[in-house]
């Protein structure tokens, strides 16, 4: 997978990722940090594909002025306000919780499988 088609797609999740609030020094650091593009790719592509999609589903239901007029009054009665809003914690929580560097697990020294012999 190819850094430009990993960068597209952290694009395209921008504004809504922040308006969940992730923090754009977060956001925008994914892409400086990164080495393996591979796993970058993987890891965008599965939130896009859940949380993400999630939220889009509900924000493409209004366009983006209704959803600011929504937030000045703070329609917190508004059905598919509160849905969005749900979605958008789900979405800032996935960030929080699964972040791309928390995916990435230490190598475990290889096992022998018997007890008592330590890998070598």
């Amino acid at each position: 997978m190819s850094r430009q088609l990993a960068t597209i797609l952290h694009n395209e999740m921008r504004e809504l990722t922040l308006k969940a609030g992730v923090s754009p020094e977060v956001y925008e650091g994914l892409m400086v940090e990164v080495e393996d593009v591979g796993d970058l790719w993987g890891w965008l592509e599965d939130i896009f594909k859940t949380s993400y999609k999630r939220v889009h589903d509900v924000w493409r239901l209004h366009p983006p002025a209704r959803w600011a007029y929504y937030d000045m009054i703070e329609a917190d009665t508004l059905n598919e306000y509160v849905l969005l809003q749900s979605r958008l914690r789900e979405l800032e929580r996935v960030w929080r919780e699964s972040g791309f560097k928390k995916k990435k697990r230490k190598v475990q020294p290889e096992r022998t499988g018997f007890i008592g012999e330590a890998a070598q």
